[in-house]
């Protein structure tokens, strides 16, 4: 598995994009890693994984739409939920999750452990590319700077910058909805973890 392209696909933003005014986020560059975004499809999560995750173990779940006694029609529910190993270093690993209700993906995260220069270095550029995609309508209000410990540091407890955590507002069924953006990445002696997520916020709870 060639985690280079893979990371470069996450930061670069490889499916298709979403019309957007000059003054809107683009939600589909905002939320997308691997080419999948919240405004995928299952079609487009699947052939993902059979092309850029070939050598991901997934387990899929699939949901059929169904109805209570009491006539409420519950939506149909997917998911897909993929774990990699590096078969020559077993610390390496990867793990890729999509949810969905209907045809709507309501959360997305991969995580990843970095054990490259390259791979680390377009990990560093996710926040700024993030705070592009949001676009001039982002301020204070919808975004946090994640912090971790500076573990280079020796003697001494210091914060470094990690990620950033953007918010868009968004409704669903009359009710709103934050969407939630975030990236983060903790470099600790030569592991490095990244991780990254996309979703509505208690999408289940509000838009079943």
């Amino acid at each position: 598995m060639k985690v280079k392209a893979i990371l470069a696909c996450a930061i670069f933003a490889c499916s298709h994009t979403a019309s957007a005014s000059d003054d809107q986020p683009d939600l589909d560059k905002l939320t997308n890693i691997l080419g999948i975004s919240l405004l995928s499809s299952k079609a487009e999560v699947d052939k993902m994984i059979a092309t850029t995750g070939k050598h991901w173990q997934c387990q899929a779940i699939d949901n059929p739409e169904r109805k209570r006694p009491n006539g409420r029609t519950i939506a149909a529910y997917w998911s897909r939920t993929c774990t990699y190993q590096n078969p020559a270093n077993l610390a390496q690993s990867q793990r890729f999750k999509v949810e969905a209700l209907g045809e709507t993906i309501f959360h997305i995260a991969f995580d990843d452990r970095v054990f490259d220069s390259i791979s680390t270095d377009h990990w560093k550029q996710q926040p700024a590319k993030l705070a592009a995609a949001y676009g001039p309508t982002l301020d204070d209000t919808h975004k946090q700077v994640l912090k971790t410990q500076d573990y280079s540091s020796t003697g001494q407890y210091k914060e470094i910058d990690a990620g950033l955590k953007l918010t868009l507002e968004s409704q669903c069924m009359g009710q709103p909805v934050d969407i939630i953006v975030s990236t983060f990445m903790v470099e600790q002696g030569s592991v490095t973890s990244a991780r990254f997520i996309a979703e509505y916020k208690n999408y289940r709870n509000i838009c079943r």
